[in-house]
């Protein structure tokens, strides 16, 4: 793969080059989010995104922009002929500092968005399900390790084609050696540890749960046979305990206490109890 791309389409990007315009304001069709390892340009009226990858190591920057595009190719393979499930096509690469990556910008709502507004028995919730199965199992087959970037939040469901879309590629590959022999408990219980971290939110406390957790409940069932649900909580707890782990922050604190008592009944709640989570990132059945 070549170090750059075609740097000119990139030009216009030139006064962002760095964390300096993360209060600029969001105007018209374009919108910015500044996210902890870059920033990400969404510009509605060309149906375009610009991620911008960004790290105190460069060569962490580059390879997650490497990744990005290597994956997102091999998943958009792997799907050609599967129209109801959908990659982001990547249009163009730079991957001279700061790689950046242009690429279309898929219809949909974000899933954790699109649930908000449904009832647990809303057929979409079923439709959704399904294929979010197909793609674990895609995943399984065509990537190495846990791809971390494999969450609600990086999926885009449509309701009026029914084309559930995945978004980002550039997460990293494994979560350590757990469970590396079981890549199917490994991948639904991150799926499931993000999950249950977005819904135990601070924000998101009064949301009504029953969608995501009818939805997380179908998915679960449908490796029925397949799956260890202890391999599954240990890794959801992992997966969850992971982004609590901010020392003596109150947003650490919080996860590490409150919230934890929320992911506890909600994995009780999926048929996932007996989890005790342990700050240092074990869980003890």
């Amino acid at each position: 793969m070549s170090a750059q791309r075609n740097q000119g389409i990139f030009q216009d990007l030139s006064a962002f080059p760095t964390f300096e315009f993360q209060n600029q304001p969001n105007t018209g069709d374009r919108k910015v989010i500044v996210g902890h390892d870059g920033v990400v340009e969404i510009d509605e009226a060309t149906r375009t995104v610009v991620k911008t990858y960004r790290d105190p190591r460069p060569e962490v920057a580059f390879l997650k922009a490497e990744r990005e595009v290597d994956y997102a190719g091999r998943f958009a393979a792997a799907v050609s002929e599967r129209p109801e499930i959908a990659g982001a096509e990547i249009l163009e690469y730079d991957f001279s500092p700061p790689p950046r990556v242009l690429m279309q910008l898929c219809a949909g709502k974000p899933v954790l968005d699109f649930l908000r507004n449904v009832r647990a028995d809303d057929p979409c919730v079923a439709d959704i399900a399904d294929k979010i199965h197909d793609c674990i199992e895609i995943y399984v087959e065509t990537f190495p390790g846990i791809q971390h970037s494999f969450k609600l939040e990086n999926m885009l469901y449509d309701d009026t084609s029914g084309v559930l879309s995945l978004i980002d590629f550039a997460g990293d590959e494994e979560l350590g050696d757990r469970h590396r022999d079981h890549p199917i408990d490994a991948q639904l219980g991150h799926l499931i540890g993000c999950a249950c971290y977005e819904l135990a939110r601070p924000a998101n406390l009064g949301l009504r749960k029953a969608a995501y957790l009818k939805l997380l409940q179908m998915v679960l069932s449908s490796f029925a046979g397949r799956s260890s649900n202890a391999r599954i909580r240990d890794s959801a707890s992992v997966c969850f305990l992971r982004a609590g782990r901010l020392g003596r922050s109150v947003r650490g604190v919080y996860y590490a206490t409150f919230g934890t008592v929320l992911v506890e009944r909600m994995l009780k709640d999926l048929g996932l109890a007996s989890a005790t989570f342990s700050c240092d990132g074990a869980n003890r059945s």
